[in-house]
C-alpha cells in the first residue's frame, strides 16, 4: 500500500471485535494484518461497520460515519466517504492472489462470490455516496 504508515489489521468488521461494556475488549482473527494508513483502515470500517456495503438510509450512513471520524479524530468524515471506493478497489487484486497463492480464507472468500460480490456492493454504493457526501460537510 502506498505510504503506509502503520500495520492494520485491512479487514476489520463487527464478527471480529468483542465488547467488554460498550468498549472493544479484543480484535480477533490478525491474519490479513499489513502495511495500511490510517484512512484505509477507516474506510474499511466504514464499509464493513457503517455498514455501506448495503443501503441503511442516506441520513444514517452518514450520522454513522460522523460517529467513526469523532471516536478517531483527525479526519473529516467525507474523506473517509471519499477513500472507500479506493479501498474496495483494491480488493480485487489482493483476494485473487492470495488465494492463488494458498491462502484458505481467501479461498473461502473467493468460493462465497469475493471479490464481485463486493464490487456489486460498490457499484450500488457509488451512487449513494452522491447523496450521502453533501451531509458530510
Amino acid at each position: 500500500m502506498p505510504q503506509a504508515s502503520l500495520i492494520g489489521r485491512n479487514d476489520i468488521a463487527p464478527c471480529n471485535v468483542c465488547f467488554g461494556g460498550g468498549d472493544v475488549a479484543r480484535v480477533s482473527g490478525w491474519d490479513m494484518a499489513g502495511p495500511a494508513t490510517p484512512l484505509m483502515e477507516l474506510a474499511f470500517i466504514a464499509w464493513n461497520c457503517v455498514p455501506l456495503w448495503r443501503d441503511i438510509g442516506d441520513e444514517a450512513s452518514a450520522e454513522r460515519i460522523r460517529r467513526v471520524c469523532s471516536a478517531y479524530g483527525g479526519v473529516h468524515p467525507a474523506q473517509i466517504a471519499d477513500a472507500v471506493p479506493r479501498r474496495i478497489q483494491m480488493m480485487p487484486g489482493w483476494i485473487p492472489l492470495g488465494a492463488a497463492a494458498g491462502d484458505a480464507g481467501l479461498r473461502r472468500l473467493m468460493s462465497q462470490g469475493e471479490p464481485e460480490r463486493s464490487q456489486a456492493a460498490l457499484n450500488e454504493l457509488v451512487p449513494r455516496l452522491r447523496r450521502i457526501r453533501p451531509l458530510l460537510d
